[in-house]
């Protein structure tokens, strides 16, 4: 669904657009799916009309993940528009992305350091 002041995606099920600031009316609210299929509709969209920096905010700001990352999946979707094919546009979880190894090594770190220092 798109805001009919700006027509940006509305996101999160607003009651006003994120963008302008126009109220949103209530029949788009109740149409609203509560899925994440629309958000990523909205996303192949953007891409797809030219909103490269819109898709962009918008995938950063929903999945929380950095810009350059934001960026490489919304590349991603352009790619498959190009290519005449419309990709899944659900990422895949990255299962070992290191941040829990990162944070054991670490806790192990301090454990030991503590042995020690409170050993002596």
């Amino acid at each position: 669904m798109r805001c009919p002041e700006c027509k940006s995606p509305i996101v999160n099920n607003a009651t006003v657009c994120e963008w302008c600031g126009a109220p949103i009316p209530q029949k788009i609210i109740d149409s609203l799916s509560h899925d994440e299929d629309m958000f990523y509709e909205n996303l192949f969209d953007l891409c797809k009309e030219g909103n490269i920096s819109l898709a962009i905010k918008i995938y950063q700001e929903k999945t929380g993940e950095s810009y350059d990352e934001s960026k490489e999946y919304v590349d991603a979707i352009i790619d498959g528009i190009k290519g005449g094919n419309k990709i899944d546009p659900e990422p895949e979880p990255d299962p070992g992305s290191g941040k829990s190894c990162l944070w054991f090594v670490l806790f192990l770190l301090a454990c030991l350091f503590a042995i020690l220092y409170f050993n002596h």
